[in-house]
Parts: C-alpha cells; sequence; structure tokens
C-alpha cells in the first residue's frame, strides 16, 4: 500500500502489513473446529439446567423438588420386557418371563407390579416396567437399565 507523506508532498513510501490469503484463514478456522469440535458434544453431560441445582439444600424448592423425585410419573424410567418366541410362547417360556419380572421387582422399587401384557396370537409377552428409584441421576438410571438387561438375559 503506497501513501503521500503529508510532509514533503513529493515524497512517497511504501507501507508493507504483512496478510493472510484467504485460503489460509479458511484453513485456520477449519483446524480450530476440528480440534474443538469433539469437546463441544461433551458439553451436555456436564450442564446442569434445574433451577433447584443452584439452590441451597435447606430451600423449600430444593426438597421438594428430592420429594417429587420419589413421586411416581415424576423422573420415572420406564422399561417393557419383551418375550417372543415365532412359534408361540410355552408354559415354560411364561414361567421364565414371570421369574425374571418377579426378580427385577424384588430387587427394584417399582411404581407397580409388572402385568404381563399378551399379543393377540400368542407369540408375544410385553412387560412394562417403571420406576422412579434412580430418579434424575443418569449413572443410577443407566445401572437400572444394566441390572434389568442383565436379568432378563439370564
Amino acid at each position: 500500500m503506497r501513501t503521500a507523506d503529508q510532509d514533503s508532498g513529493t515524497r512517497t513510501r511504501t507501507v508493507s502489513r504483512w496478510r493472510l490469503p484467504p485460503w489460509a484463514v479458511v484453513a485456520l478456522w477449519a483446524a480450530v473446529m476440528a480440534v474443538a469440535g469433539p469437546f463441544a458434544g461433551k458439553l451436555g453431560d456436564v450442564e446442569v439446567n434445574r433451577a433447584v441445582d443452584y439452590l441451597p439444600a435447606s430451600a423449600d424448592s430444593t426438597r421438594a423438588a428430592k420429594i417429587q423425585d420419589a413421586l411416581p410419573g415424576g423422573e420415572s424410567t420406564d422399561l417393557v420386557l419383551v418375550y417372543h418366541r415365532d412359534g408361540g410362547l410355552t408354559p415354560a417360556d411364561r414361567a421364565l418371563a414371570a421369574r425374571q419380572t418377579g426378580a427385577v421387582a424384588s430387587a427394584h422399587t417399582l411404581t407397580a407390579p409388572p402385568r404381563a401384557v399378551p399379543s393377540e396370537d400368542g407369540t408375544t409377552l410385553m412387560y412394562p416396567v417403571s420406576t422412579t428409584e434412580p430418579g434424575q441421576d443418569d449413572e443410577a438410571r443407566t445401572a437400572f437399565v444394566d441390572e434389568v438387561r442383565e436379568t432378563a438375559r439370564s
């Protein structure tokens, strides 16, 4: 860039600036996004959005939220255990399903006892399972689901 010198009017001087070509700026931003991108997905794991999480433990709102978590229909974890056999469930299959759902019910506090819902053709039994035991704790919820799956596999 050339500019005229204000003092002499006849002399000119060259001012040079170091400039990045446009493709280098784009490449730099792409590199930053590639490095930062994987961390953006992890933000939701540490995010806390409930108002009561910012209140003292002795606050009435906090105590009410804890009671609400324990009530049925609040923060419930709902599953459906499905038993299926193409040719139709045998009496042994039905007995196994009843034992496994009984084991789940005795190991956890459920909102209601699991009741079998049979299909019209007799090939499938479904047992709805619901609990508020884990509350809003994602790790406890995952542990509950894993325990139910393990019981159903055995």
